[in-house]
């Protein structure tokens, strides 16, 4: 009950499967979680209480490391009651078990191994995640007997449920994050677009319109004498044009103010307030 309790307050998968594991060492067995490949043909250990030393002597005879060694799922009838029936099944041959699942391994020094280990004994129990066994838990030690298998197989249903709660946390986490990196994302885009359209009422609109206030001021002086109200109206449309420049200036400054890319954030900030100030005769 208290193994059971600890489970459930492990937050990601891998730690519900490391507090699986200590908690099985913590009442004297050794733990072996497997986790089964999508065709439920092989698995692959994702947490261990073996002695390192051992794991070392088995990675170096199969030639890679123990997340790495897919072990080979035995279609017999023991298997077959752990994974298509979902009961906890109880063996007094690990060893033997073992063999089936690594054939690269010499069954004599697996027996060796075992009995040093006090791992003859073993519980077979199905991790059930969303109604479907998607992994073992292997509980093995010398005391273990058939009547122990109720409480290993309550004990890897609160597991199991423990791994699909940790697995929905870490979806959500890794969907927040995913929302995160897309609203930056679409944070850049819109500076980048504000940046092109500053840009182009800049210099494109401010070009174009400087050079009619050139033309209209031109077109002043070159008008003949007598020609008075004529001449207002090109000075009005003079002005005209230095409003609309302005105008121009104060929306692509608030667009993106170009100081931004060329001074940087504090300089832009206080010119803004000094413009700001300016045009609101308020104190900043």
């Amino acid at each position: 009950s208290q193994a059971g309790q600890a489970v459930q307050r492990a937050l990601t998968p891998q730690e519900v499967r490391k507090t699986i594991a200590d908690e099985v060492l913590g009442l004297g067995y050794h733990a072996i979680i497997l986790t089964l490949s999508p065709d439920r043909k092989h698995a692959s250990i994702s947490h261990t209480t073996l002695p390192p030393a051992i794991l070392a002597a088995a990675e170096d005879r199969v030639g890679m490391t123990a997340g790495e060694v897919q072990i080979r799922v035995p279609q017999d009838d023991f298997v077959r009651r752990v994974l298509d029936e979902g009961k906890s099944s109880f063996t007094d041959d690990m060893a033997g078990r073992i063999a089936l699942g690594v054939p690269e391994m010499d069954p004599d020094l697996l027996r060796q191994v075992t009995e040093s280990l006090g791992i003859e004994q073993a519980i077979f129990a199905p991790l059930p995640v969303t109604g479907k066994t998607q992994g073992l838990l292997i509980v093995a030690g010398a005391q273990l007997t058939e009547a122990d298998v109720p409480a290993i197989e309550i004990f890897a249903n609160e597991a199991g449920i423990a791994l699909e709660n940790a697995r929905l946390v870490d979806k959500l986490t890794t969907s927040r994050e995913e929302l995160q990196v897309l609203a930056r994302r679409v944070l850049t885009a819109q500076e980048e677009e504000r940046q092109r359209l500053s840009r182009a009422l800049h210099d494109e609109a401010g070009q174009a319109l400087t050079a009619l206030k050139i033309n209209l001021e031109l077109l002043a002086q070159d008008l003949p004498p007598g020609n008075g109200p004529l001449a207002q109206r090109v000075t009005d449309s003079a002005s005209m044009v230095d409003n609309t420049m302005e105008q121009i200036r104060h929306l692509a400054q608030g667009l993106r103010p170009p100081a931004l890319d060329a001074l940087g954030l504090d300089p832009t900030l206080e010119g803004h307030c000094q413009d700001f100030a300016e045009r609101t005769m308020l104190r900043i």
